[in-house]
């Protein structure tokens, strides 16, 4: 045996031990969302995924070099040594994400000296609820482990060899976790990319309306991409999101400047959470923005780092659960925000955690900016 799969509760019960079989994993295959490769990574701290992991929806939920956008809630002491997460044993304990996410696949690159766990969908301390877990085989070579968690089902493989599925998760949101059981572990990588099916697909003018403000206009180029130009204004859906996860692919004009706005009043001229378009840099070199940043939610945090292009491709993934709200731009995590201000309807003046519209904006007559591959869906429930 070599790894097991079980829901993880307190009482101890319901433990799935699955042996290796021969299973289909169709899910697996590249989704090809853009044939086109034009993602530059060049701008990444370090190479932690590639020009078509990033064009075909992947993004990384460790960046290579720090520990942003993860949580240590114990005494496991994991840390970042030489481009690898470690941990050198001694107590055991969970290292999670800030983020929850619900269905996807993971890719985890890591060599380990004994078994240890991998959490999906766990809470913070997975032994007061339920997790979904996964025993990572110990190995002294990096290994691969690749896994797909949809509904109640989880599926995947480690070493190109095959798990038998489990079908009765009763976890259907949660953290990604790390639990090391006192071995000592090193990660090279961990890639995550969200699961949609076609009614995510809001690429199309159709799912939005505009507002009918002077010299804006959207247009419909191809199947996939809508055009922004002139401004102000803005498209606005036709659905309300509340806890939701989208991608989308952008590309905005030289020193332009646009946002993608959520949560917003329906009817309401961008009043709402912008996770901020622009590209612009201070002039010390090093990637800081001078104008909250591409992936940045504007006037609230600055992204940590600018790493998209004008006038190329670039990805972005928003991950917006309660009051926490996570961006990854060109699949690197910028943002890692908690709005801790008092709740008011008006995301401008404080926490709003209802539904809301999406806002593509239309920011001045300067800026032209495009959409394509938009895909959003609402988070599933705890259960």
């Amino acid at each position: 045996m070599l790894a097991n799969l079980s829901n993880f509760r307190s009482t101890k019960f319901g433990l799935t031990i699955l042996f290796w079989a021969i299973v289909p994993l169709n899910g697996f295959a590249q989704t090809d969302k853009n044939a086109e490769v034009e993602f530059s990574v060049a701008r990444l701290p370090t190479a932690v995924l590639t020009a078509s992991q990033v064009a075909d929806g992947w993004i990384a939920l460790f960046d290579g070099h720090s520990l942003f956008g993860w949580r240590d809630g114990s005494d496991a002491s994991w840390q970042v040594e030489n481009g690898f997460l470690t941990t050198g044993g001694g107590s055991s304990g969970l290292l999670r994400t800030s983020s929850q996410f619900d269905d996807f696949e993971l890719l985890l690159e890591y060599a380990s000296e004994k078994p240890w766990n991998v959490m999906l969908r766990t809470s913070p301390n997975p032994a007061a609820e339920d997790a979904v877990s996964i025993t990572a085989p110990a190995c002294n070579d990096f290994r691969l482990l690749r896994l797909r968690i949809q509904g109640p089902e989880v599926t995947g493989q480690w070493n190109q060899k095959l798990i038998k599925p489990i079908r009765n998760s009763s976890v259907l949101r949660g953290y990604v976790g790390l639990q090391s059981k006192g071995s000592s572990i090193r990660i090279k990588k961990i890639l995550l990319r969200p699961l949609f099916d076609r009614s995510a697909n809001l690429s199309s003018l159709i799912a939005w309306r505009s507002s009918e403000t002077p010299f804006f206009e959207a247009q419909q180029t191809d199947s996939q991409t809508i055009s922004i130009t002139g401004g102000p204004g803005y498209l606005e859906s036709q659905r309300l999101f509340g806890n939701f996860v989208l991608q989308m692919q952008g590309m905005v004009s030289q020193r332009g400047n646009s946002g993608l706005f959520f949560r917003c009043i329906p009817g309401e001229n961008t009043n709402g959470y912008e996770s901020q378009i622009d590209n612009s840099q201070t002039s010390n070199g090093d990637f800081l923005p001078a104008n909250g940043g591409t992936g940045g939610i504007f006037r609230r945090i600055d992204a940590r780092r600018v790493v998209a292009l004008d006038e190329s491709w670039f990805a972005k993934t928003l991950v917006v659960e309660g009051p926490h709200v996570a961006v990854w731009v060109n699949g690197y995590q910028v943002t890692d925000w908690t709005d801790k201000r008092k709740p008011n309807e008006n995301p401008r003046r404080g926490l709003r955690t209802s539904a809301g519209s999406l806002m593509l904006q239309g920011h001045d007559a300067q800026t032209t900016v495009e959409f394509r591959d938009v895909h959003v869906r609402e988070l599933a429930g705890r259960r």
